[in-house]
């Protein structure tokens, strides 16, 4: 598997269910000789691994499987990365697929123009199958267009994984690998490359099938609370990123202390208040807080600034906490929880 555009990594554990459809969704032929897929199997006691070589026996050129021991997401991310052939690389996890005209497209794009990164708008789908669109990554009129990180029009940039298309050789040259054993752990995935980062490709056409509602999906509101711990670990890991990498960022600084505030910190601030216990509730919120305030002043302060510019209901909670020194920390909670109960 040589001279490929694109390199797609399916993470895949005890995926049978879903695999096919995943799979299936890169059956394309306009661009099936120009991608690689490989399924990271990371070991599942289903039939994910035998249904994963049925497609590497029909179509060894497009799919590859690699059988390895459990790690967990991460580990799958990092393998993908680790054995990857395309000029560029995109994560798909194997309950969700492509769609084939914004798949052609991307194909297009990342032959026509020299860039590091893709970001395209994706679907949301539902258990009924509705679909619908997400563009929050970028707005419409910056659609098609390829602009330099230092812009400021970057600054309202977000990353989600299912967004992103990178440039494989920074992310195989970055001294960062994605933590293992974890969940939520794509949101380092969307974070830690963008400091190597100097150009951005916005496309138009959405690409990913994020398939939500599942009540086995580690964002589940009962998952994440469940495994509030690895959420807090994520979000730990990325304030250290941010303290020792900062120096480095240079124009893309702001950018990315948006990205962690928003994709991961405010997540943490409505994960810890949704937790049923007020009291545990406290405890974990004041420690985040503490921690936070001590690594980072500029991640601290910029909570506040960015819930007031997003106008952000969450920063109401966060900024009365500030105020009264967790003092009134319960009454807060139960006056203007009702109004965040969904995150």
């Amino acid at each position: 598997m040589t001279d490929k555009i694109l390199t797609v990594g399916v993470p895949a554990y005890n995926a049978e269910k879903t695999l096919r459809r995943c799979l299936d969704s890169f059956l394309i032929s306009e661009v099936m000789d120009k991608i690689q897929v490989i399924i990271i199997n990371d070991g599942s006691k289903d039939r994910t691994s035998e249904i994963a070589h049925c497609y590497e026996e029909k179509y060894p050129n497009t799919y590859s499987v690699i059988d390895k021991e459990n790690g967990g997401h991460g580990s799958g991310i990092n393998s993908a990365i680790e054995h990857a052939k395309g000029k560029y690389i995109k994560i798909v996890d194997s309950d969700d697929y492509v769609e084939r005209e914004g798949l052609i497209d991307l194909i297009y794009q990342l032959e026509e123009n020299d860039i590091d990164l893709c970001l395209s708008p994706y679907y949301e789908v539902f258990g009924d199958n509705k679909k619908m669109k997400t563009y929050y990554m970028h707005k419409k009129e910056m659609e098609n267009r390829t602009i330099d990180i230092e812009n400021n029009e970057c600054l309202d940039l977000r990353f989600a994984m299912h967004a992103i298309t990178y440039r494989t050789d920074i992310l195989k040259e970055s001294n960062y690998r994605i933590d293992e054993n974890c969940y939520y752990v794509d949101v380092e995935y969307s974070i830690y490359y963008l400091k190597d980062i100097k150009n951005i490709r916005l496309l138009s056409r959405a690409v990913y099938c994020y398939v939500i509602g599942s009540a086995e999906q580690s964002v589940n509101k009962k998952n994440m609370q469940k495994n509030i711990e690895q959420h807090t670990f994520v979000c730990n890991r990325l304030v250290s990123f941010y303290k020792s990498e900062r120096a480095d960022f240079l124009t893309a600084d702001i950018l990315i202390r948006k990205n962690i505030i928003n994709m991961i910190m405010l997540t943490e601030f409505r994960l810890i208040l949704s937790l049923p216990n007020i009291q545990e509730s406290k405890n974990r919120y004041i420690e985040f807080e503490g921690r936070l305030r001590e690594e980072s002043a500029e991640l601290y302060q910029g909570i506040i600034l960015e819930t007031r510019e997003r106008r952000l209901k969450i920063g109401h909670i966060i900024y009365f906490n500030r105020l009264t020194h967790y003092r009134l920390f319960k009454c807060i909670r139960r006056i203007l929880w009702f109004k965040l109960r969904d995150f």
